[in-house]
């Protein structure tokens, strides 16, 4: 929503400040009015670290971390730089959040009928091609934001999936430590991602930030095709 704001407020003075703040407000708001607590979990894991390591669901949300920060950081200098508007390169923001907002919930109860790694597995190569037809899209605006809905469809779709595979797999305190790894590894990859990504779009701009985007999903797949085999399709 605050990014398909910008063009109303600009980029400059008060008005996109007030903004933020308000969106702020907003969120502290609905915030007040969850009053139910969280459930005690008592005990301690019995997983291994080594065995959380190797799980898809887990290593799934490093990927989601290195690659969030592209759309939020990095696409709207993509975009000016490869000489779109302000306007179009703040809209890829939003195109890329409608999408990551539209798309989980149906594609969550698609992975609840036809299973969760096939679907895992179709996010991780719709986010592999995007990046290979999304320079094509730049003469047209109207493509690159179908694009990018798509793109971030994908990405909050894997998040979804991943999620839902740590509660097919685990259960109490177990589940609740899976989850902790699971947000540790999200954070490492959400504090990695902008540098790692910055420095390929400055080695060869603009273009570099595709080709880190194309091989972060390609180590992705691999890695989850050779653990899936290994494991009998396993999550």
């Amino acid at each position: 929503m605050g990014a398909a704001l910008v063009p109303l407020t600009g980029t400059e003075g008060w008005p996109t400040i007030l903004l933020i703040q308000a969106l702020v407000g907003v969120a502290l708001v609905m915030l007040t009015v969850a009053k139910a607590a969280p459930p005690r979990i008592t005990g301690a894991p019995r997983i291994s670290l080594a065995k959380l390591s190797a799980s898809v669901a887990v290593m799934t949300a490093l990927i989601f971390g290195l690659f969030e920060s592209v759309p939020y950081t990095l696409m709207p200098v993509y975009a000016v730089t490869a000489g779109l508007s302000e306007d179009w390169a703040t809209g890829t923001v939003s195109a890329f959040l409608i999408g990551a907002l539209l798309f989980p919930i149906p594609v969550g109860a698609l992975a609840d009928r036809v299973g969760k790694p096939g679907v895992l597995a179709a996010c991780g190569v719709a986010g592999l091609a995007v990046p290979l037809i999304l320079p094509a899209t730049l003469a047209v605006p109207q493509a690159l934001m179908a694009a990018m809905l798509v793109w971030g469809g994908a990405a909050g779709s894997l998040y979804t999936v991943a999620l839902a595979m740590l509660a097919d797999r685990f259960r109490g305190v177990d589940l609740a430590a899976a989850n902790v790894a699971f947000g540790t590894l999200y954070a490492f990859g959400a504090l990695a991602g902008p540098p790692l990504h910055g420095m390929a779009m400055d080695w060869h701009p603009p273009q570099g930030l595709m080709e880190s985007s194309f091989l972060l999903f390609l180590v992705y797949l691999s890695t989850m095709f050779w653990s899936f085999r290994r494991m009998g399709s396993r999550p």
